[in-house]
C-alpha cells in the first residue's frame, strides 16, 4: 500500500512540475486502425547476420533473393542468399551498390580494397577504378554497364569494354534501350557534351559532315521509344537554343526544352517548349499543337496511343486539354497535379488541387474533397480507383469508400490484384509495418523495404518484410495472405 502512494504522489508531482515549467505532456498516440486480422503464413527468406547493415537490405525483383552489407570489424562483407563474400574496405558513408537484374537470377555489388574501387558483376571482380558508379543491368538481364573514374578522367565499362576517357559524364548513364539492344550516353570532352549511340558519337543533322556541330553545350537526358527504333533527347548547340534530337530528324529550336516522350506504339514524338517570350508550346512530332503560359505543363498518351491529354495554364486559368478539346477548370483550382488514362483507355482521370481541398476529377466528375490526396491509380479491368489520402491520418479509398486510418501509407506498395477484385498495400501505426488486404490487417513487423506486393493467385498476395523475433534476431520473412474467408 505504501509503494502504491508513493508511485501515487511520484506521477503528481511530475503533473505539477510540468504544469509549472510548461514542459507538453507526451503526446497520446492516435487510435489504432480500425482493422480486422488478416490471416497470413510466414516462411522464413533469410535470418540476418547481428552486424547486418539494415538500410543496405537490397531483395531481388521477385522477392525470393535478398543480398546486404554486414560489418566485420573495420571490414564489410555483402551477403547474398544468406552467405557472406571475402571482407571489403568498410566506408561511412555505405558506398556499396547492390543491385540484381530485373530476372532475379544476377547480382552485382561494387567494392572497395585499399581505396580502389571495382564492380563485382556474378562474382567476378572488375578492374580497379577510383570510383565506380551507376551500375545497371540491362531490361533483359544479359547485359551490364557502370561509370568509373581514374585520375581526374570518367569513363563507361559496358558488357566488360571500357570506352574512351572523358572529362565529365552525366548522370544515370549509359542508358539502356527497353530492348536491351542499343545503349546511349552523354559525356564531355573540353567542355563540350556530345551524345554517343552504341559507341558512335551522334552528329548533328543539319551539318553532318561537320566534326565540330557533334558536340553541344548542353546534352539533356536520353530516351527510347518502347520499340527501341527510336531515340531522343534535348541538345544545345549554343548558338539558336536547344532543340530535340532524335535518329529520324531534329525540332525547331527553343529557349527550354522538357524531358521528350513518346506514345505507347513508338509512332509519336511529344515534349513542351519555352519560346523567347515566355510561353509554354505543347509540340507532337515537333509540331506547335497548343500554345500555354509559362506554366506548369503536363503531357501524356493513353495506353492505346488513340487519346491524348495535357494540363496547362492559359490566360491566368488552368485548363485540361483532351482529344483536342479545351476544358476551362473551376476558378478555385490552384493546380493540376497529375493526370492518367486508366487501362483500356477509356477513363481520364486528374488529381487537382483547390483552395478547399484536394480531389480527383473523373471523367469530369468532382468526386470527394481531402486535405492531401497523395496518389491514385485505376484497378487493372479500368472499374477502380484507389487513393491514398490523408483529412489528419493516412488510409486508401476504394472508389471514395475509406479504409482504416494509419500513420503513413506506403505509394510503392498500393497493388491491385490482377482480376481487381482485391486490394493491397503497407501501412504503418506506431512505428510498426503491417500488411493491409481488403481492409484487414497482419500482425506487426518491423520494417518495410519498399518492395512491391506480388499476387501469386487471383486472392492470395505475398510480401518481403522484415520483423523482429522474441530473441531479438532480426528475420526477412515472406508473409503470404489471401483474402478473408480464403485460407492463406
Amino acid at each position: 500500500m505504501k509503494t502504491i502512494l508513493l508511485l501515487i504522489f511520484a506521477l503528481a508531482t511530475c503533473l505539477a512540475l510540468a504544469s509549472a515549467s510548461n514542459v507538453p505532456l507526451p503526446p497520446t498516440p492516435p487510435p489504432p486502425p480500425d482493422a480486422k486480422p488478416l490471416d497470413t503464413k510466414a516462411t522464413v527468406l533469410d535470418t540476418l547476420d547481428p552486424d547486418c547493415i539494415e538500410d543496405t537490405l537490397t531483395l531481388s525483383p521477385d522477392s525470393k533473393r535478398l543480398a546486404y552489407v554486414a560489418r566485420r570489424g573495420d571490414k564489410a562483407v555483402i551477403f547474398l542468399d544468406s552467405k557472406p563474400s571475402k571482407p571489403y574496405d568498410l566506408s561511412d558513408p555505405i558506398v556499396n551498390t547492390l543491385v540484381f537484374s530485373p530476372d532475379s537470377k544476377r547480382f552485382a555489388y561494387t567494392a572497395a580494397v585499399k581505396g580502389k574501387e571495382f564492380a563485382v558483376i556474378d562474382g567476378i571482380e572488375g578492374k580497379p577504378y577510383d570510383a565506380v558508379i551507376d551500375l545497371a543491368f540491362s531490361p533483359d538481364s544479359s547485359r551490364t554497364a557502370y561509370a568509373a573514374q581514374r585520375w581526374d578522367k570518367w569513363l563507361f565499362v559496358i558488357d566488360g569494354r571500357e570506352t574512351q576517357p572523358y572529362d565529365d559524364i552525366a548522370e544515370d548513364n549509359p542508358i539502356f534501350s527497353p530492348d536491351s539492344k542499343h545503349v546511349v550516353y552523354s559525356a564531355a570532352i573540353n567542355d563540350k557534351w556530345l551524345l554517343v549511340v552504341n559507341g558512335i558519337e551522334v552528329p548533328s543533322f543539319d551539318f553532318p559532315r561537320d566534326p565540330n556541330t557533334t558536340r553541344y553545350e548542353y546534352v539533356g537526358i536520353p530516351t527510347f521509344s518502347p520499340d527501341s527504333k527510336r531515340f531522343a533527347c534535348v541538345v544545345d548547340d549554343g548558338k539558336l537554343g536547344s532543340y530535340v534530337l532524335t535518329n529520324d530528324g531534329q525540332g525547331k529550336e527553343y529557349l527550354v526544352i522538357g524531358d521528350p516522350g513518346f506514345s505507347p506504339d513508338s509512332k509519336h514524338l511529344f515534349y513542351i517548349a519555352t519560346t523567347n517570350d515566355n510561353h509554354n508550346v505543347l509540340l507532337v512530332d515537333h509540331k506547335a499543337l497548343a500554345t500555354y503560359d509559362h506554366d506548369n505543363t503536363t503531357a501524356l498518351y493513353s495506353p492505346d496511343t488513340s487519346r491524348f491529354a495535357c494540363a496547362a495554364h492559359k490566360n491566368d486559368k488552368l485548363v485540361i486539354l483532351l482529344d483536342g478539346k479545351e476544358q476551362t477548370l473551376d476558378a478555385d483550382v490552384l493546380e493540376v497535379q497529375d493526370i492518367a488514362f486508366s487501362p483500356d483507355s477509356k477513363h481520364f482521370a486528374a488529381l487537382i488541387e483547390s483552395t478547399d481541398g484536394q480531389y480527383i476529377l473523373l471523367d469530369g466528375v468532382k468526386q470527394k474533397s481531402h486535405n492531401i490526396i497523395y496518389s491514385f491509380a485505376f484497378s487493372p479491368d479500368s472499374n477502380h480507383v484507389a487513393c491514398i489520402v490523408s483529412d489528419g491520418r493516412w488510409c486508401v479509398t476504394l472508389d471514395g469508400v475509406e479504409g482504416p486510418k494509419y500513420d503513413a501509407i506506403y505509394l510503392p506498395s498500393l497493388t491491385f490484384s490482377p482480376d481487381s477484385k482485391h486490394l493491397a498495400y503497407v501501412a504503418s501505426y506506431l512505428h510498426e509495418y503491417f500488411l493491409v488486404l481488403d481492409n484487414h490487417q497482419s500482425l506487426p513487423c518491423s520494417n518495410y523495404l519498399f518492395n512491391p506486393i506480388t499476387f501469386t493467385a487471383p486472392d492470395t498476395c505475398s510480401l518481403a518484410i522484415p520483423r523482429r523475433t522474441s530473441t531479438g534476431q532480426t528475420q526477412v520473412i515472406v508473409l503470404q495472405a489471401s483474402a478473408p474467408g480464403q485460407n492463406p
